[in-house]
């Protein structure tokens, strides 16, 4: 994850997305290369591809709200009136 974080420092987007896809091949649930992985796409104004990654990412881990927020970006910009109504999870009570 170091070397995709110092890629995006760099504004390697392209690059970033390349080491994120390899990575993926190894842990293709972990929530942070998911993340990071729709995130990038949304820089590249890939909004269809952001919304493919990040709707498996909420798929796989509901109660990630930053996935949730990145979410509701890509679908505004893939339709702008959708962005309002992206189903987020109930909350869950404290035990």
């Amino acid at each position: 994850m170091d070397a995709a974080i110092a890629l995006c420092q760099r504004g390697q987007v392209r690059e970033r997305v390349q080491w994120l896809e390899l990575a993926r091949t190894q842990t293709p649930d972990s929530s942070n290369q998911l993340l990071n992985l729709g995130i990038a796409p949304n820089e590249l104004r890939e909004f269809p591809r952001a919304v493919l990654i990040l709707e498996h990412l909420v798929d796989l881990h509901p109660d990630h709200a930053r996935a949730w927020v990145a979410l509701a970006v890509a679908l505004g910009h893939v339709n702008p009136n959708s962005a309002t109504s992206v189903p987020c999870p109930a909350p869950t009570p404290n035990a």
